[in-house]
């Protein structure tokens, strides 16, 4: 059963992630990052003309659309020109093609955004700087475009009511951070097993609210999309990862203000009502949920267990139950002579039974491949992830990391163990030396020596002695 202490704690924290200020701080964290602007077309200019019109903020005249392919063309050239700069002023040394493969930026889309990329060679999405360089490319798009007599004269009134839109295709807009570090902070002090059924409540409460007609199928996607990915938005801290990229639309202020911002915020204020709901009725139910409690009387066991590896004829030994202290009473105090009570610990005398070596023998895990394979796996994703440091891979999304699986474990001829391992091969396997795409393959970014790196390092703590490694 969860302990108050911990209930307060999840509490105190959705509060904070749910508050406006925690808003405002990311979003000034967010504004500053590079940001992919999509330009599938210039719906969004005519939609604002015609809502000043109707609104009576500028004359209602005949109005010609300007969605149309050459101003999607001249409206290009100009966001190409601001791509390019970014490009300029942030490649990778040695740099000469003006690619945006050849920076950081670019080679995470490429890995994590595949779609993305894919857009962004068609002309559809560019990179720019920051969010303010966004700001500055629709004010020019506008002024190039609005060029009409009739027109011309508001085109600055026109670019103050088109929004910058987060979370355009499958961006996150900001509430959607918000929901995330809810989420992280939440799953952190859960078990595996818990944060299962933490996702299954959730989803189930949201689905719930669907078929119910009180959310729409793409505010039901929102919530699902940011419980089951919150991984890629924030790190274990709750801040918003630093590889995390924005992506933004033009949007008429009219429908960004009175449509989606309100979606958003009712999405927000929906799930934040799921966790707290979470944390009052379900949390208090859960079997070990009182994990902080586990870790730090793990904490003060840890010496001691540390003290039984390292003097074999030292017993150390712990109950599940823990007695109360006894209160001080009167009486003789306990003789120091040895009595024929046993305690804690033992006598120094030599073990009986089968010499050490044939007992770790028996215990080795190789002896149990199927229990050392749950064991490496359980851990591989985080040491992997630990791992991704430039010049090797880094770690972006955590797809990569959590797609690293041992498969099986066999014996050589020469009687060592040989771990089989995979990996999410679309789109890592570019990589690899040998067999990727050698404009990406070096020896540094070849995902096997991650992957053996992480395997070697997880195996030290079960004293696997010699082993080898093999992609199956």
């Amino acid at each position: 059963m969860s302990s108050p202490s911990v209930r307060k704690h999840l509490s105190e924290e959705l509060l904070k992630f749910a508050s406006r200020e925690e808003n405002q701080l990311i979003r000034s964290a967010i504004n500053k990052k590079p940001q992919i602007v999509f330009l599938e077309d210039l719906k969004w200019l005519d939609d604002t003309i015609l809502e000043m019109m109707a609104r009576e903020h500028m004359p209602k005249r005949r109005f010609r659309r300007y969605n149309n392919a050459k101003n999607l063309a001249k409206a290009r050239a100009i966001a190409k020109t601001k791509h390019d700069n970014f490009v300029r002023l942030n490649k990778m040394p040695g740099s000469k093609l003006g690619h945006i493969m050849e920076t950081h930026v670019g080679q995470r889309i490429a890995l994590d955004l595949p779609e993305v990329m894919q857009m962004i060679e068609k002309g559809e999405a560019y990179v720019v700087g920051s969010f303010s360089t966004a700001g500055e490319l629709k004010k020019e798009i506008v002024a190039a475009l609005v060029t009409r007599k009739s027109q011309k004269d508001f085109a600055d009134s026109i670019a103050g009511r088109v929004d910058r839109g987060h979370g355009a295709g499958t961006g996150t807009p900001v509430s959607g951070l918000s929901v995330a570090q809810g989420t992280q902070a939440i799953a952190e002090t859960l078990t595996p097993e818990q944060q299962k059924q933490f996702n299954d409540y959730v989803l189930k409460e949201a689905n719930g609210l669907f078929e119910s007609g009180e959310i729409t199928a793409a505010e039901a996607s929102m919530i699902e999309s940011v419980i089951v990915d919150y991984k890629t938005v924030v790190d274990s801290s709750g801040r918003i990862q630093a590889e995390y990229i924005p992506f933004i639309t033009f949007q008429d202020k009219y429908t960004n203000r009175k449509v989606d911002a309100p979606r958003e915020r009712f999405v927000k204020d929906t799930v934040f009502k799921f966790f707290k709901n979470f944390i009052n009725t379900e949390l208090v139910h859960m079997e070990g949920s009182d994990s902080l409690k586990t870790l730090a009387t793990k904490q003060v066991l840890e010496p001691l267990l540390l003290l039984d590896a390292r003097n074999k004829n030292v017993k150390v030994k712990t109950s599940a139950k823990t007695k109360g202290r006894k209160k001080p009473g009167k009486g003789k105090a306990p003789s120091r002579k040895q009595t024929s009570k046993k305690s804690g610990v033992t006598k120094n005398k030599r073990a009986k039974g089968r010499p050490i070596k044939a007992a770790r023998t028996a215990s080795s895990p190789t002896s149990r491949p199927l229990l050392l394979i749950t064991e490496l796996n359980k851990h591989l994703p985080d040491r992997v992830r630990r791992n991704m440091q430039a010049p090797a891979l880094v770690n972006r999304s955590g797809r990569f990391a959590e797609s690293v699986k041992v498969t099986d474990i066999v014996q050589t001829p020469q009687g060592f163990p040989s771990i089989g391992y995979t990996y999410q091969k679309n789109p890592y396997e570019v990589f690899e030396m040998g067999s990727g795409d050698a404009r990406w393959a070096t020896p540094e970014r070849d995902p096997r020596i991650i992957i053996d790196k992480s395997i070697r390092e997880i195996a030290i703590e079960f004293a696997l002695g010699r082993f080898y490694t093999r992609r199956t």
